[in-house]
């Protein structure tokens, strides 16, 4: 994981190769958009989500691929870069931008994979001869290099790494909103529906959450005790649902569990996108102090909830405790 602010944290095997695939669709739009801009991208193809499968052969009442993340979509946007140039001129063309959005970091391409793809691509032949721009999808990154890459289009388009402007603000800003419209596919209009209200502005309370996030990683206890005083909601969730509690626990830091149970009240019973609890999390990464005491902590929890059921008591006796302790 790689944020704006070139804070980056990695567990596992995140130095391992994969194939971009579909991922490089939102990259190419974005080197498209930055070099022709806006007008000229979608005088060929549109920017509407079609609710159908991605490599559907399909186009819209103006005979336009209906946006730039599907297979057609993402043809015509392929052969609107460099078009006077031949094929190995175009894919290094495009293997250079995303080196620059990667700060140099690992950019590959698997050979083998683009073979694998030449010979199963029957239907992208059918839409366009994708064979001519398929090679970009057997562009190999790893998940350091593709979470830079992720967080250059964060951070407006400039590289948290090497700090250059690599696409404009134009290209950044139309690349997101399609990826947000669109690049769920035919899912894109659940994904909108349920995420919309995190995405669009990166508010103060927004922020906050990143912070409480990075602060529990850490084990800050400091930085927990004025966020706690600050009345920041020490539940709050990050995108893939996990509380404070759960990355604290993670990570094994005793004492920051200890603070977010005993003082803040966190709810252990919360449970993130995968159905996990904060003691799951710690079981799973062997931290068994930690267990322990959440473990103490469910008991104690679910019989203060039975005789206090009212939230905002809970949260008074939180905070009066917290100035408490400081």
């Amino acid at each position: 994981m790689s944020s704006p602010a070139w804070r980056r944290h990695s567990v596992g095997d995140t130095k391992v190769p994969f194939c971009l695939q579909s991922c490089v669709k939102p990259l190419e739009y974005a080197v498209a958009v930055h070099e022709l801009g806006t007008q000229h991208v979608h005088a060929y193809v549109d920017k509407e989500p079609s609710g159908l499968k991605f490599n559907k052969l399909s186009l819209n009442d103006e005979d336009k691929p209906h946006n730039p993340m599907v297979n057609a979509g993402a043809i015509v946007v392929s052969s609107l870069i460099k078009p006077c140039s031949n094929k190995a001129e175009r894919f290094d063309h495009i293997m250079e931008y995303l080196k620059r959005t990667a700060g140099g970091e690992f950019v590959g391409f698997s050979n083998a994979t683009f073979q694998s793809e030449k010979e199963t691509g029957d239907r992208n032949y059918a839409i366009g001869y994708y064979l001519k721009e398929k090679r970009l999808c057997s562009i190999e990154v790893n998940c350091e290099s593709a979470s830079v890459m992720a967080a250059t289009l964060a951070n407006g388009g400039i590289c948290p790494i090497t700090e250059e402007r690599v696409l404009s603000a134009e290209a950044v800003r139309n690349t997101l909103s399609l990826m947000h419209s669109c690049g769920m596919y035919d899912f894109s209009g659940q994904f909108a529906f349920h995420h919309h209200a995190c995405l669009p502005i990166y508010s103060y309370q927004n922020k906050s959450v990143v912070n409480l996030m990075f602060a529990a990683y850490s084990g800050d206890i400091s930085a927990l005790r004025r966020f706690a005083l600050s009345l920041v909601n020490m539940e709050e969730r990050d995108y893939d649902a996990r509380t404070a509690l759960h990355i604290a626990a993670a990570e094994g830091h005793t004492d920051a569990v200890v603070f977010l149970t005993q003082v803040c009240k966190v709810n252990p019973h919360m449970k993130d996108r995968w159905g996990n609890t904060a003691v799951d999390d710690a079981l799973q990464f062997g931290h068994s102090g930690v267990v322990a005491v959440l473990q103490e902590y469910h008991s104690a929890y679910a019989d203060t909830a039975a005789e206090h059921p009212e939230t905002e008591e809970l949260q008074k006796t939180a905070l009066d405790t917290v100035k408490v302790v400081v």
